[in-house]
């Protein structure tokens, strides 16, 4: 029985009222040679009173939910494990070249025809996402209405927002719906390559940018506008960004302040020292 139990605070508060009105009851016939017998009643009635409450606040807040913590003794639980990042096969038979200098790559998520570009996207993947066990990598979008630049372009481009850091070159068109493309984009970036689910930065000029970063929130959290929008853009972006936003006449630039806006690449955790089981009250009886 669980020291949290249910069952044992019960129990506890019907022997302690037990003992009490046992006490109350007896007590004139215990005199005289019986006065031990009283003095017993009291103390026990006091210790019963006192676990009570311990148990009381014990189970309020999950302190000892065990006997053997109560005891010190450690009770060996498994731990949680992540499955490693695993790369797509068309980008696993590339690894070996990945481990090198990157790789540079068209990526055609699904559902890419939906989001009406005018081009497939371009997407940078450091070498770290090609090590052995996967490394899961922060991601940055950029959206333009410009033609990717060449391989080694990009490359510099992502030494630039600081490695390891993925980037994902959209070419947005004039039909292309922006909710569609960030919910796409959610949806398809951390299911197909090796990133973090969250902590996006974003990097677009004008309106669209701004659309995209206020409907892709959930993973998105900066935005950096080049070149500088016109005045209305920059006010609605101040007042629905906040805090997270540059702005500034060139891509590096953007790209060096949103490469300090990620967090940093997550490997597999690891199950280290087992440590004590917690009670659940879902459990609990």
């Amino acid at each position: 029985m669980e020291l949290t139990s249910l069952a044992l605070l019960a129990t506890s508060a019907v022997v302690t009222a037990a003992a009490l009105a046992g006490l109350v009851l007896l007590w004139r016939r215990l005199r005289g040679p019986f006065v031990v017998v009283r003095v017993g009643g009291i103390l026990l009635a006091e210790i019963l009173l006192l676990a009570s409450i311990g148990l009381t606040v014990n189970r309020a807040g999950d302190f000892y939910p065990s006997w053997a913590s109560l005891l010190g003794e450690a009770t060996p639980v498994r731990l949680p494990t992540a499955d490693p990042v695993r790369l797509p096969p068309q980008l696993a038979a590339q690894a070996s070249a990945g481990r090198t200098n990157g790789l540079v790559f068209p990526w055609h998520p699904a559902g890419e025809r939906d989001w009406r570009l005018a081009g497939s996207p371009v997407a940078y993947l450091p070498p770290e996402s090609f090590q052995a066990g996967g490394v899961a990598v922060p991601a940055i979008v950029v959206v333009s209405t410009a033609a990717p630049p060449v391989d080694t372009v990009i490359r510099g481009l992502a030494k630039a927002a600081g490695e390891p850091v993925a980037l994902v070159i959209v070419r947005i068109g004039r039909t292309t719906p922006i909710p569609v493309l960030a919910t796409g984009l959610s949806h398809a970036l951390p299911t197909s390559l090796p990133v973090l689910g969250h902590g996006w930065a974003l990097i677009g000029s004008g309106v669209a940018a701004l659309s995209l970063w206020q409907a892709g929130q959930q993973r998105f959290v900066a935005l950096a506008l080049t070149p500088p929008p016109d005045a209305t853009t920059v006010h609605k972006a101040q007042a629905a960004v906040r805090t997270r936003l540059w702005i500034g006449p060139d891509l590096l630039g953007a790209l060096r302040w949103a490469g300090t806006q990620t967090p940093p690449p997550l490997e597999p955790p690891v199950a280290l020292t087992p440590i004590s089981s917690p009670s659940t009250r879902s459990g609990r009886s």
